[in-house]
């Protein structure tokens, strides 16, 4: 459990904190939440903010890992 949330925070390269990548799950995070919460008390389900939602997050993880394989460097 220490090293997932180690990896929530450290740099892939170097060990070293990285503030990117810190916010960046702070504000998947409060995304995440703020989306499930929308959903859960709506009456009708909402297909665009799906779509944004799921284009978003897995967009970005998308990208990244295309960045990683093509110039082989960790960039998550």
């Amino acid at each position: 459990m220490k090293n997932v949330l180690r990896e929530l925070v450290q740099s892939g390269g170097s060990g070293k904190a990285s503030h990117t990548k810190f916010w960046a799950n702070v504000a998947y995070a409060a995304a995440t939440v703020c989306f499930v919460r929308f959903e859960w008390f709506a009456t009708d389900p909402h297909i665009e903010l799906w779509l944004v939602y799921l284009g978003t997050v897995a967009g970005v993880a998308s990208v990244s890992k295309l960045l990683s394989l093509r110039y082989n460097a960790n960039y998550t």
